[in-house]
């Protein structure tokens, strides 16, 4: 048998008859539900890559919010908290006051335990004269300060087994006058 008579019978001119071709199917089996596999792979590394990219920007890590409200007499609440998080990660709370005149007595901030139980609460700065609870909230009383402005901060980080969102209310009261915020955190995964 001449070479080119083994090559027309498919033994791809390798000696002893045997095809070296790098096909990676067998013959016989079908190849639609191969290529179908390979899309999926496709879609499925593109997905990943867009969350690695997302995640190097800096997309999914902590993102800050703000809220405000006034009551009466000038009382004046600013909240910045967390408004997207990831469990671990360090999440601000920073509940400042304003009111004009100072303060006169103390001042009481209410914040929703179920809010707070989403996190590990470090510390609270400054550290509050007293707290007691109201139901589903905890509520926190402070020293008036000198000046016109009160600022609280809350050390805290999200816990490992939170999922979605966390809504969350604070009150202020100081010299009569309140003020509230609502606020919702996002969980990220």
């Amino acid at each position: 048998m001449a070479v080119g008579e083994e090559e027309a019978q498919g033994g791809g001119g390798a000696p002893g008859g045997r095809d070296r071709s790098w096909a990676t199917v067998t013959p016989g089996l079908p190849t639609a539900s191969s290529r179908g596999a390979l899309w999926s792979r496709r879609v499925l590394q593109a997905v990943l890559l867009l969350i690695v990219v997302a995640g190097l920007a800096g997309l999914l890590g902590v993102r800050t919010g703000e809220v405000a409200a006034e009551g009466p007499g000038g009382l004046a609440v600013r909240l910045e908290y967390g408004r997207a998080t990831r469990p671990g990660l360090a999440t601000p709370w920073t509940l400042t006051v304003t009111r004009p005149g100072g303060f006169d007595g103390p001042i009481e901030v209410a914040t929703s335990a179920s809010y707070l139980r989403a996190f590990d609460v470090n510390t609270v700065s400054p550290q509050p004269d007293g707290e007691t609870s109201r139901g589903d909230t905890v509520v926190w009383t402070f020293a008036p300060p000198p000046g016109d402005t009160f600022e609280v901060a809350l050390d805290v980080a999200l816990e490992a087994g939170v999922q979605w969102r966390r809504r969350g209310t604070t009150t202020v009261t100081a010299g009569g006058a309140e003020a509230g915020v609502r606020y919702t955190t996002w969980v990220l995964p």
